[in-house]
């Protein structure tokens, strides 16, 4: 996690996204760097958990998700919608 930020405060990117395990999101270090990321280095950020087969993986995983946007672009993150539904309506 420390390289992923040191990366992204270095090379200062317009947008990122990470993927981890979903218990990384209670990790203090982790809610630390995302205090970084969003109040030093000016970032909007989103954070979930997301079911992986609703997104094509042919099985059920949790996974995390980090989307940010830099402020300067005036976006805000949202998850991706389902590209794979079981029970589509």
């Amino acid at each position: 996690m420390g390289d992923y930020i040191r990366l992204v405060s270095e090379l200062r990117p317009k947008f990122f996204v990470l993927e981890n395990v979903p218990h990384i999101l209670m990790d203090e270090k982790f809610q630390t760097a995302l205090a970084f990321l969003q109040e030093e280095l000016n970032y909007r950020v989103w954070t979930g958990t997301l079911n992986a087969a609703l997104y094509g993986l042919p099985q059920t995983r949790q996974r995390a998700i980090v989307i940010g946007f830099d402020r300067i672009l005036d976006v805000t993150p949202m998850p991706p919608f389902p590209t794979h539904c079981c029970l589509c309506l």
